[in-house]
C-alpha cells in the first residue's frame, strides 16, 4: 500500500514553508494566516506583554531569535532579552513547526497528520 501524506514541511534556517500535495502529483504551497506569504520566516520573539510570536512579526521585533536550527543539537539555549524566558533550538524549532501546522489545518480546514519535514542534506 502506498504512502500518502497530508503536508511536507521544509524546515529552513531562514525561512520555513509547508506544501499540501493534490490529486495530480504536484503540490499547493500554503500562506500562513498571519502575513498571506507563503514562506514563514524561522524567528521567534517574545513581545513585551511576554506574547511568543512567530514569522515576519517577531522578525519586526527588537526581542527575536533566528539561525537558532544551526544550533540544534547543541548544549545551547537562546534567551530573550528582558524576559525570563529562554529555549533550546529544538524548541525554538518545534514552535516553528506548530505555526506551520495550524496554518495548514486552519487553511484546509482539515486535521494534518502525516507530515514530513525536510532539511537541506549540507545540514
Amino acid at each position: 500500500m502506498q504512502k500518502f501524506y497530508d503536508c511536507g514541511i521544509d524546515l529552513g534556517t531562514t525561512n520555513s514553508c509547508i506544501a499540501h500535495p493534490t490529486g495530480d502529483n504536484s503540490c499547493v504551497i500554503i500562506e500562513n494566516t498571519q502575513d498571506r506569504m507563503q514562506v514563514t520566516p524561522s524567528a521567534v520573539a517574545i513581545d513585551k506583554r511576554g506574547r511568543m510570536l512567530i514569522g515576519q512579526r517577531a522578525r519586526n521585533q527588537e526581542n527575536c531569535v533566528v539561525c537558532f536550527k544551526r544550533k540544534m543539537g547543541t548544549e545551547d539555549v537562546l534567551s530573550f532579552e528582558g524576559t525570563d524566558t529562554s529555549m533550546s533550538p529544538e524548541e525554538l524549532s518545534a514552535e516553528i513547526l506548530k505555526t506551520l501546522k495550524r496554518d495548514a489545518e486552519s487553511r484546509l480546514s482539515e486535521e494534518m497528520n502525516d507530515v514530513i519535514i525536510t532539511v537541506p542534506a549540507a545540514f
